[in-house]
């Protein structure tokens, strides 16, 4: 083994273990391997460098190990002497051969000293400019560094300081919910402005075309008898009034007239009597049995031919009461009927109705009277008007709908019963505060919309609606007009303002604090009441 190194030896290691961390570590700046130097790589000044330049350890290793053979070298297991002398000479043709490669890599090191401070301000200008957030708290998480949010773990997003909103200065105890305007803007958040308005409803329902009741007659036997002809032997035909329909044989038809001529002949016999009560007596009879004939359908004309001839006539015609149609015609030739035996059904089609179902939440618009327009794919480009004639005083129970009754004109016949039309009716609400239908978000029996305070700021406002037209609802109360109300994304923002709320309900059931503790978040710029949902 060698004897103990020399004085002169340590140098020769120590000079030769800065040549070479000058010739293999170019790259690092001066003000560390001139501060290694002069620690003379003692064992601090190696720990650090390891610990700087970790993929560098094994050479570092591998140059202790030259330097101790190096060192017995000099000893005296070979028979060659370097004096010190010599090894500084050694050392200085390192030096010289690498002044060069060093020097173009060499900074002054008050210049690189300057270089940290420079790089330090700007990192601390950064550090100042951006701050790292998250909205999920009550106030908001804020760090000025980037990491993860303690409250639910997602990234935190960054921001330049101030760029939130600033705490509430409206009223005392309002309530709103606090996002970032970077976040706005990615939600795609719109606003409108509440103004009065004068809107139009229009209600559009189904029709169903049907005969006028009122003008629908059916034509009967008034006494029985054997159909002998018909004069109108088709359903859908046209009438007129008084127009033949039936000629009926009648037995007791005959007996009647019979009677009537009876009366008659009477009545001459004891006009001259002076006995009291026989001449009112024989009026009376003969009233009687002219009543008779009108009561089965005989006419004041037939009952004057009757008298002027003395003839009882054995078949009886039966006429059209009015003009019409015939939608139903149950008489036949040689068919024996009674009293009372309906034969035709005559309708009145010049007017007609249209029945309409109206669901209850909109029958409080629609009253007598109003107008009412009609299409019917029958006829394209047409339309027809009619005025609501009736509205049902009860409601459907399996459809929740009124039946609204209208009457219009066909004189021109181009409306058939049983066609289906399409309705519309219009009506003109007064003029009156609206809000847009996509503002509104119903919360149970509450409808709520968001104020748009600007800012990333949007305060909840219950409001009482009326109407609904054209898009937009009428307002009774909770708005006042040239307020901005959130018209899109607002369900986002309700979202929101619920997560908030349900985070901080939890915390106080598990009594943590409300706040974020020192060091988790803080300095957050979210003001008002951001964490209150809505129920």
């Amino acid at each position: 083994m060698s004897a103990r190194a020399s004085p002169g030896q340590k140098e020769f290691e120590i000079s030769l273990e800065k040549a070479f961390l000058i010739i293999s570590y170019p790259e690092i700046p001066p003000h560390i391997w001139r501060s290694t130097i002069h620690r003379s790589l003692n064992l601090k000044g190696a720990r650090r460098m390891r610990k700087t330049l970790k993929e560098k350890e094994r050479k570092v290793r591998m140059m202790r190990v030259a330097c101790c053979v190096l060192r017995d070298y000099q000893s005296s297991r070979f028979t060659f002497h370097v004096s010190r002398y010599t090894a500084f000479l050694f050392i200085a043709l390192i030096l010289a051969s690498t002044a060069l490669f060093v020097g173009c890599k060499k900074i002054a090191p008050d210049a690189e000293q300057e270089g940290e401070v420079s790089d330090a301000s700007k990192e601390e200008i950064s550090k100042e400019e951006y701050e790292y957030v998250c909205d999920m708290g009550h106030p908001p998480v804020v760090r000025d560094k980037p990491g993860n949010c303690p409250i639910d773990g997602m990234p935190l997003y960054k921001r330049k300081k101030g760029g939130g909103p600033e705490a509430s200065t409206g009223e005392v105890g309002e309530e709103f919910v606090s996002i970032s305007p970077e976040i706005v803007q990615m939600l795609g958040v719109t606003s409108e402005m509440v103004m009065s308005r004068e809107i139009t409803k229009e209600i559009r329902t189904v029709g169903r075309i049907d005969f006028n009741e009122k003008s629908v007659k059916i034509v009967s036997a008034r006494v029985p008898g054997r159909i002998e002809q018909l004069f109108v032997d088709f359903t859908g035909a046209n009438v007129k009034k008084e127009e033949p329909l039936v000629s009926l044989y009648s037995p007791e038809l005959l007996s009647t007239q019979q009677e009537y001529l009876l009366a008659l002949e009477t009545l001459e016999k004891v006009k001259g009597s002076s006995i009291p009560g026989t001449v009112e007596n024989a009026k009376s009879l003969v009233e009687a049995s002219k009543r008779r004939l009108r009561l089965w359908g005989i006419t004041d004309e037939q009952i004057e031919k009757l008298e002027k001839n003395q003839e009882p006539s054995m078949n009886i015609t039966i006429y059209a009461p009015i003009a019409g149609t015939v939608i139903q015609k149950d008489a036949l030739e040689g068919m024996y009927i009674g009293e009372g035996t309906p034969l035709y059904r005559i309708a009145d089609l010049s007017t007609i109705w249209m029945y309409a179902d109206i669901y209850e939440s909109e029958i409080a618009h629609v009253q007598v009277g109003q107008n009412v327009d009609i299409t019917l794919t029958a006829y394209p480009g047409k339309n027809f008007s009619g005025k609501v004639a009736f509205i049902a005083p009860f409601l459907d129970p399996n459809t929740r709908t009124v039946q609204v009754r209208s009457e219009i004109d066909n004189q021109d016949s181009m409306l058939k019963p049983g066609m289906y039309a399409n309705a519309s009716l219009k009506i003109n609400l007064s003029e009156a505060l609206a809000v847009p239908r996509d503002a509104i978000i119903y919360s149970g029996k509450r409808a709520i919309v968001f104020i748009d305070k600007g800012n990333g700021r949007f305060a909840p406002k219950e409001v009482v609606l009326g109407s609904e037209a054209e898009g937009y609802y009428q307002v009774l109360s909770g708005l006042e007009e040239h307020e901005m109300v959130v018209t899109s994304a607002n369900f986002l923002i309700d979202s929101e303002s619920k997560l908030r709320l349900a985070l901080e309900r939890f915390k106080e059931k598990e009594g943590a604090p409300l706040k974020p503790q020192e060091g988790e978040g803080g300095g957050g710029t979210g003001g008002g009441h951001a964490g209150h949902g809505i129920q």
